[in-house]
């Protein structure tokens, strides 16, 4: 336009509130390119404009918040905003807005460094405590980042997204009670608030109550259908159903979510669990062990490489006839997590049935009840094994048997040990 070519012919500094209005004019038109590319020949023209990257940087900033690839939208408007204060350190906005995009981009300790830098300035009278406190809990600093939601509750009580930010702080403190309030409060405030479902759901889950995470996460899917980490916590919730309808419904969820991981590793960071919970529901089905075995290694390498996921290994290793190899992976699950009671338990059945290691196998047996006092089993095993060697302590362990399975498979087999204990 006339207005545009005139504009960009100056290089005059106050050319450059006409050059932003035309930019906000086109965005608003939802002609977000042409926004884009008017700023960068403005800055082309007037290299030295502070506002016309900040400007830029935020189209950018929001281009990154509507979804689908953030990285590169993110990473642009990082580059220009620091390009922006390095031409004009007194733009507020845009200091607030860089530490805004470095905590999108993971990188808490830089944004709270920039929130802080702001907070301090005698000529900064807006509110950071909603992004003080988002930039603490990211570092693990849990208290301090409620102290800052506290004081925005008391200032903006109201605001959904200070009860969001709070709520969420809660949750992750394991007050669940206090969370579900402000969550429930947050999404009455805006119904397309779909995290406040989805931290309720997860509050739910927490607390055992699975069936209503379940309905919470279905709910957060409708409003944000591409959202995979929604998707991976509905199948938890329907694994843990524990009914054979759910467990199928779950395995259809976590295929969902591992396809989507497949096509997009920035996904792993978040979702890499998913191969393990994937291979951990394949491993009981015979034509699909190489498959749950695919997945277990999956998620190794990923970084979801607990104990449980060594002893999903060992199961399989010892299912193909590989006694060694499965020993070497309930060791690794032992040395992840040396208070594993099943890695002991499953190295202990491995090691009884191998004289030389038969010792060795009793200390895991015991190992494992100590462990986890809820365990019948290893109760019921070294009772049959201390019968002829110490009837004291057979007893012990017969009648522990007993007293957390009274109706277990053993049961009738631990009675008749016992009247011949006496």
């Amino acid at each position: 336009t006339g207005v545009q070519t005139c504009a960009l012919r100056s290089a005059d500094p106050l050319y450059l509130p006409v050059h932003m209005r035309i930019a906000r004019l086109l965005e608003r038109q939802t002609k977000v390119d042409e926004a884009i590319r008017h700023l960068e020949q403005a800055i082309k023209h007037y290299p030295k404009g502070a506002e016309l990257y900040a400007g830029l940087a935020d189209m950018k900033r929001r281009i990154a918040q509507i979804g689908g690839n953030a990285a590169k939208p993110l990473e642009e408007a990082r580059v220009n905003y620091l390009k922006a204060l390095s031409l004009d350190p007194s733009l507020l906005d845009a200091r607030k807005q860089l530490g805004v995009v470095l905590l999108a981009q993971s990188k808490p300790k830089k944004a709270l460094a920039q929130f802080e830098s702001l907070a301090g300035r005698p000529d900064f009278h807006g509110m950071l405590d909603v992004e003080l406190g988002q930039a603490k809990q990211a570092l693990g600093d849990v208290d301090g980042a409620l102290a800052n939601f506290e004081k925005a509750l008391k200032r903006d009580g109201k605001n959904e997204r200070v009860l969001l930010a709070a709520g969420i702080a809660y949750f992750a403190k394991k007050d669940y009670e206090q969370a579900r309030t402000l969550l429930k409060r947050a999404h009455e405030r805006d119904i397309d608030l779909s995290p406040a479902l989805y931290y309720q759901g997860r509050a739910d889950f927490a607390e055992g109550m699975h069936e209503s995470a379940g309905n919470f996460f279905k709910r957060a899917l409708e409003e944000e259908k591409s959202n995979f980490e929604y998707r991976y916590w509905l199948a938890r919730s329907l694994e843990a159903s524990k009914t054979a309808a759910g467990d199928r419904a779950a395995r259809l969820e976590y295929n969902l979510v591992a396809n989507a991981v497949d096509k997009d590793k920035r996904l792993l960071k978040t979702l890499c669990d998913v191969y393990y919970r994937r291979g951990r529901m394949r491993m009981y089905e015979l034509t699909l062990w190489n498959a749950a075995k695919a997945d277990l290694k999956r998620a190794v390498k990923c970084g979801a490489d607990g104990a449980d996921t060594y002893v999903a290994l060992g199961q399989l290793s010892l299912n193909g006839g590989d006694r060694v190899q499965a020993a070497a992976q309930y060791k690794l699950a032992i040395a992840k997590d040396g208070k594993h009671a099943q890695a002991h338990m499953a190295l202990a059945l491995l090691s009884l049935n191998d004289r030389k290691t038969r010792a060795t196998g009793i200390r895991y047996l015991e190992k494992a009840a100590e462990l986890d006092p809820t365990l019948a089993d290893p109760h019921y095993r070294l009772c049959a094994i201390y019968k002829d060697k110490s009837r004291a302590k057979a007893r012990k362990h017969c009648k522990t048997y007993l007293k957390l399975a009274p109706d277990g498979g053993m049961a009738r087999d631990a009675k008749d040990l016992l009247r011949n204990l006496k």
